[in-house]
């Protein structure tokens, strides 16, 4: 009994050893980037309590409107869900998109042909998109 008790001792100190510790997440998506032209980036979640510690947010839903005359939008023009590590692309024509999450929290992009544009998405109180301008515009 004693013997396999010891034999799991190395593993249970290692266990121990980095609980707690912060174990950064990879922010380097680009080699799974399979679209042209378009939008791509990551979703990252933030813990607001204690010490902040990114994680990786998948199945989080990404919509594309195109640019209303108004302030209503319509349905989206394409949309994507973040896999594994957070990663999402969206293959995209050049012009002005207004890049979305679910619950509406909306920025206006400007896309140049034939060009990728990573735009990250931190879900916390925080800044939201990475890039682009606050849509509807204050």
């Amino acid at each position: 009994m004693w013997t396999r008790v010891q034999r799991l001792l190395p593993a249970l100190w290692l266990a121990l050893a980095t609980c707690g510790e912060d174990l950064p997440i990879d922010r380097h998506v680009e080699d799974l980037v399979t679209i042209a032209h378009g939008i791509y980036g990551q979703v990252t979640t933030v813990d607001d309590v204690g010490e902040p510690m990114p994680a990786y947010l998948p199945g989080f839903a990404i919509g594309v409107f195109a640019v209303p005359a108004g302030s209503v939008l319509g349905n989206p023009v394409a949309t994507a869900t973040s896999g594994a590590r957070g990663f999402y692309e969206i293959e995209l024509p050049a012009g002005d998109q207004v890049l979305c999450t679910a619950f509406e929290r909306c920025v206006l992009v400007t896309l140049v042909a034939g060009e990728l544009s990573r735009i990250d998405y931190e879900f916390s109180l925080g800044p939201g998109w990475s890039r682009g301008s606050p849509w509807p515009a204050p």
